[in-house]
């Protein structure tokens, strides 16, 4: 997207945009492995503390970064005509300028409860949470799901094009609920089912400082969540997945 007289983004959605990419997206990964945008409270303190030199509390750096991104969301994208389209572009630091606007909407897909009826309208409630803009007709204000879904092609384009890497994206049968599935794809573990892993740790045994091998953890965490029931059932469905 392209227009002259479009201001840059603020300094604060500047420095989270260069977070969420630098840390999220480029690290190394394994040949031919999709790459996840996956976005909790304490990935984003981490990613600020890697990129930024500022430590805060995962609490303390959830609350500046949707504050940073429903910010920018009031004054660049509601105020212009084109709305979601004028983040379809890379800044001056040559980041896609939607990244961590999309990292928002991850954020909204770990935030939802997997007993919420229909996913569509919960995940439009979550995700307005976090922008504060109102919603109409059922969706945040300003917000076009095909323009939604055109800013992750665009960052998929971006990162294979620019760094060889493959963006995960959802699986082609998702059907109506496509656009949902778009930042769904990145949520490995919703909040719900993150805050019962204390509860497998102590069952466990596992002691701070700790190190363990992947196939113990695996064995025991399926053991767990099989003897316990302690996930919902979108967890257990995770565990099924390679």
């Amino acid at each position: 997207f392209v227009d002259p007289r479009l201001p840059p983004p603020s300094d604060e959605y500047a420095i989270w945009n260069n977070a969420v990419v630098q840390h999220c997206l480029l690290p190394d990964a394994t040949e031919g492995q999709d790459v996840y945008l996956t976005i909790t409270p304490r990935i984003l303190a981490r990613a600020l503390s890697v990129a930024a030199n500022l430590i805060l509390t995962p609490e303390e750096a959830e609350v500046r970064f949707a504050s940073a991104v429903a910010t920018m969301y009031c004054k660049r994208v509601l105020t212009h005509s084109r709305k979601l389209q004028v983040l379809r572009r890379c800044g001056d630091d040559g980041l896609p300028e939607c990244a961590a606007f999309l990292a928002l909407s991850v954020l909204a897909a770990y935030r939802m409860h997997t007993d919420e009826g229909a996913v569509a309208n919960a995940y439009y409630k979550r995700l307005d949470e976090l922008l504060l803009c109102g919603v109409s007709g059922g969706l945040p204000r300003g917000f076009d799901p095909d323009e939604f879904e055109g800013l992750w092609f665009f960052l998929r384009a971006w990162l294979d094009r620019e760094h060889g890497k493959q963006l995960a994206m959802p699986r082609s049968d998702v059907g109506l609920r496509r656009f949902v599935a778009l930042p769904l794809t990145h949520v490995p573990l919703r909040q719900v089912d993150i805050e019962r892993l204390p509860d497998f740790f102590d069952w466990s045994g596992y002691e701070p400082g700790d190190r363990a091998s992947i196939e113990r953890i695996n064995t025991d965490l399926f053991k767990w969540a099989r003897v316990c029931g302690a996930f919902t059932k979108a967890g257990m469905d995770v565990l099924a997945d390679d």
